[in-house]
């Protein structure tokens, strides 16, 4: 993975307070299959602020206290800014087919 994607990466571990291993996000090609993954991290992520963040926010003390969305449309919306702000694309080419290589030119 190029740094372009481990930024991604970082922003939205960063954004939704969650952890994704290594192996997972190589495996990310397109959109869909990295929201859907995220999706799932929150949808298990318990309420507790006290809980387990990933050795990025930890090392940085990189901690937000906003309360994460839970739903499909706020979360992907959410999704979509992070997306944008790190990959400089425009929103319109953030949709779930979109290929991180081939689409978004991720390195």
């Amino acid at each position: 993975m190029r740094l372009d994607g481990v930024e991604l990466v970082m922003g939205v571990e960063e954004e939704f307070d969650i952890s994704v291993r290594y192996e997972d996000a190589a495996e990310f090609h397109t959109v869909g299959e990295m929201f859907e993954h995220v999706f799932e991290l929150i949808q298990k992520k318990p309420d507790d602020p006290r809980s387990e963040t990933s050795w990025i926010r930890k090392a940085f003390r990189l901690d937000r206290s906003r309360p994460h969305p839970r739903s499909r449309d706020a979360v992907w919306k959410q999704f979509v800014e992070v997306v944008v702000e790190q990959l400089g694309v425009d929103s319109h080419q953030v949709v779930p087919e979109a290929r991180f290589v081939e689409d978004l030119g991720v390195g």
